[in-house]
C-alpha cells in the first residue's frame, strides 16, 4: 500500500517542474564524524574535544507538529555521536524568517539551519552563504529520495539542500458539525458559501484562520488561483513571465473577499495565530480550517474533541475553473549548511542524518508526508494522516505556496495583498493590481 502511495506522490511531484538523508558517506567524510581512530592516534595524544554544531529551526512550541519529531532526531544524533553535539535554537515562523534573513546578510548563519527552498533561499545562495551539497550527494541518496524533490533546492544546477518531508494543504472539515446542522461538506465554491451561511446562522465560526502570521491566510487565495487561473498560469506569473493583472487572478482574490464578506472567518482573524486557530478547530469551535498536513498532530491529540470527526478535502472547485485536482504542497522544507561553518564535513553528515530521520519521525507522528522512500507499517500511521495520504493519491500536481516561490520583497508584497483581502481593505481587482507590482 505504501509503495502505491509513494508512487503516486512521486508522479505528482514531478509535475511541479518549476520550481535525506541517506546513509552514504560524503567525499572524505569520516566514518564517525568528530572521532579519530584509536589505532592511528598516538598514545600520548589528548582526547579530541567534542564539536558543537548550532542548528536553527522554526518550531519552538509543543503545539508545533514538527517540534517533537525534530527533538527526537537531535536527541538520537547526540547519543550516537558524542563527539559531535548539536544545539538547537528555535523561534516561531514569522520571527524566524526575519532572523534568518538578517543572519544571512550579516554572514552570521549557524552551522545548520532550516530553510525553504525555491525563491526564499535563492538570495542566500546567490550571496554565497550556503554550502553546496552536490559533491556530497551520491547514488545512494538519489535512490532514497523521491524523484523531483531536489528541484526546489537546486540553483544553476547545484544542490544546496535536501528534502526533509513533503506537505499537502487540505481543508479539514468536522463531519459531525456538518451532519448535526444538515450541511454538505463542500466540493464546490458555491457549496462552501452555503456552508458558511448555515454555520453563521447557528452561531458557529465557519472557517478558522490565523491571519496574524500572514502565511496562513495566503493558502486560501493561492488555492483559489489554482482553480481560476490554473497551475501553469500561476507559475508563469510568479516567474514574471506574465502579468497578475488578469481576470483570473482578480477572481481568485474576489473569491476570498466574498468569503470574508460572508462572515466565513472570525472577527478576530487578523489577530489570531496559527496555533490558536488550530486549537479552536480541535475544540470544535469552528467547522473548517485550511492547513497543511502537519496540523494532524494537533487534531489527533488526546484532548482534541474533533479527532474522531474529521474529513479532509481539497479546496473546493470553481465553476468553469481549472485544475480541480491540483493541491497546494510539495517538497519545499529543507535544512542547509552555512558556507562559513568551521566543520563542513560534520555539518553535512548531521544534515543528512536529520533530513532522512526527520522524514520518518514526522510521518509517524502525523506531521508530514514522505519525501524519502520509507519502509513503514501503515498501521503505525494515525487515521487522519492515512486519510491525507490517500487524498494525495488523487493529486494531479502540487503547487508551492506563493510566499516560498517568491523572493524577498516580492513575497512581502504578496503577503500584504492577501492581508488586505482578509481585512476588507481591497477587492479582487485591487488585489490583482497590487500583485502586478511583482512583475515590474
Amino acid at each position: 500500500m505504501l509503495k502505491k502511495i509513494l508512487s503516486v506522490i512521486m508522479s505528482a511531484t514531478l509535475m511541479l517542474s518549476v520550481g535525506a538523508c541517506g546513509s552514504a558517506a560524503t567525499p572524505a567524510e569520516p566514518a564517525a564524524p568528530g572521532t579519530s581512530s584509536e589505532t592511528d592516534a598516538p598514545e600520548s595524544e589528548e582526547p579530541q574535544k567534542p564539536i558543537t554544531l548550532t542548528l536553527w529551526s522554526q518550531w519552538p512550541s509543543d503545539s508545533d507538529g514538527m517540534k517533537k519529531p525534530l527533538d527526537n532526531v537531535i536527541a538520537a544524533w547526540n547519543e550516537e555521536n558524542p563527539n559531535v553535539q548539536i544545539e538547537v535554537d528555535t523561534i516561531n515562523t514569522e520571527s524566524y524568517k526575519q532572523k534568518i534573513k538578517i543572519a544571512s546578510s550579516s554572514n552570521e548563519l549557524p552551522d545548520i539551519f532550516f530553510s525553504w527552498g525555491a525563491g526564499f533561499a535563492k538570495p542566500f545562495v546567490d550571496a554565497g552563504r550556503v554550502l553546496e551539497l552536490t559533491p556530497y550527494i551520491d547514488d545512494t541518496i538519489k535512490n532514497n529520495i523521491l524523484p523531483g524533490t531536489l528541484e526546489n533546492y537546486t540553483y544553476d544546477g547545484k544542490v544546496y539542500g535536501l528534502p526533509s518531508y513533503m506537505w499537502l494543504g487540505v481543508l479539514y472539515c468536522n463531519q459531525k458539525l456538518f451532519d448535526d446542522n444538515g450541511v454538505k461538506v463542500p466540493d464546490t465554491y458555491d457549496e462552501l458559501l452555503t456552508a458558511v451561511e448555515k454555520f453563521k446562522s447557528v452561531g458557529l465560526t465557519p472557517i478558522e484562520c490565523g491571519e496574524k502570521e500572514l502565511w496562513t491566510g495566503i493558502q486560501w487565495q493561492n488555492a483559489f488561483a489554482l482553480r481560476t487561473a490554473g497551475m501553469e498560469e500561476c507559475v508563469k506569473a510568479l516567474s514574471k513571465e506574465t502579468s497578475f493583472d488578469t481576470p483570473e487572478f482578480a477572481q481568485s482574490g474576489q473569491l476570498l473577499a466574498d468569503l470574508v464578506s460572508a462572515g466565513a472567518f472570525s472577527d478576530a482573524v487578523m489577530g489570531r495565530e496559527e496555533a490558536e486557530a488550530e486549537a479552536n478547530f480541535a475544540q470544535e469551535k469552528a467547522a473548517m480550517i485550511l492547513m497543511g498536513d502537519w496540523a494532524a498532530t494537533t487534531f489527533m491529540a488526546e484532548d482534541s474533541l474533533a479527532r474522531d470527526h474529521i474529513t479532509v478535502k481539497n479546496v473546493p472547485s470553481v465553476s468553469g475553473g481549472k485544475d480541480p485536482d491540483v493541491f497546494l504542497g510539495g517538497a519545499i522544507d529543507t535544512f542547509m549548511v552555512s558556507a562559513q561553518t568551521e566543520h563542513p564535513e560534520e555539518s553535512v553528515a548531521a544534515l543528512k542524518y536529520i533530513c532522512e530521520n526527520l522524514c520518518r519521525e514526522s510521518y509517524l507522528a502525523g506531521a508530514s508526508l514522505p519525501a524519502w522512500k520509507l519502509d513503514v507499517d501503515m498501521s503505525e500511521i494515525d487515521p487522519l494522516t492515512r486519510q491525507i495520504t490517500e487524498l494525495s493519491q488523487t493529486a494531479s500536481g502540487f503547487m508551492l505556496a506563493w510566499d516560498t516561490f517568491l523572493e524577498g520583497e516580492d513575497a512581502d508584497i504578496h503577503l500584504s495583498a492577501v492581508a488586505n483581502l482578509f481585512g476588507g481593505k481591497s477587492n479582487g481587482e485591487e488585489f490583482a493590481k497590487a500583485m502586478d507590482k511583482i512583475s515590474d
